[in-house]
C-alpha cells in the first residue's frame, strides 16, 4: 500500500502537506507500524498553524490526551488565556501571539518557542498580568 492510499483509507487529503510530511517522516523511523499505530499516534497531537483565535472570554488549551502546537497563530482573549500541560505538552512557537484585552502580549519570535511539560502553565489574566507555573 502507498502512502497516498493510507492517508485516504484514513479519510486524510493528501494536501494536507503536514500530514503527509509528519507521516513520512514517522514511516522512516517505524517502517514496520501497522495502521492502528499511525491513527493513534496521530490522535495523540494537536497541531495549529496561521490561525486567528478569537473569544469574548477566555482561551484555554489544555494538553491533557496528547500534544498541542500552536504555531504563526493569534490568540486573542477578552478576558484570559491558558495554556496548560498535564502530563502531555503545549508548544507556542514561530511568531505565534497571545493577547488579552488588558493588554498583555506574549509574542514568540520566528525560531523561538514556549514549551510546558509535565504540569506547566501560561496564564494571561484579564488585568494584564502573565504568569508562567511549573
Amino acid at each position: 500500500m502507498t502512502l497516498e492510499q493510507l492517508l485516504l483509507q484514513m479519510g486524510l487529503n493528501v494536501t494536507s502537506s503536514f500530514i503527509y510530511d509528519w507521516l513520512s517522516g514517522y514511516l522512516k523511523i517505524n517502517p514496520h507500524s501497522t495502521r492502528d499505530d499511525i491513527v493513534s499516534k496521530l490522535e495523540s497531537v494537536l497541531n495549529i498553524e496561521r490561525a486567528n483565535i478569537y473569544a469574548k472570554g477566555i482561551v484555554e488549551f489544555l494538553a491533557d490526551s496528547g500534544d498541542i502546537d500552536i504555531a504563526e497563530t493569534k490568540v486573542f482573549a477578552e478576558k484570559a488565556t491558558l495554556y496548560r500541560a498535564q502530563g502531555s505538552q503545549f508548544t507556542l512557537r514561530d511568531e505565534t501571539i497571545s493577547e488579552t484585552h488588558s493588554g498583555s502580549r506574549i509574542e514568540v519570535g520566528r525560531g523561538a518557542s514556549i514549551i510546558g511539560t509535565g504540569s506547566a502553565s501560561v496564564e494571561q489574566d484579564e488585568n494584564g498580568n502573565i504568569r508562567f507555573s511549573v
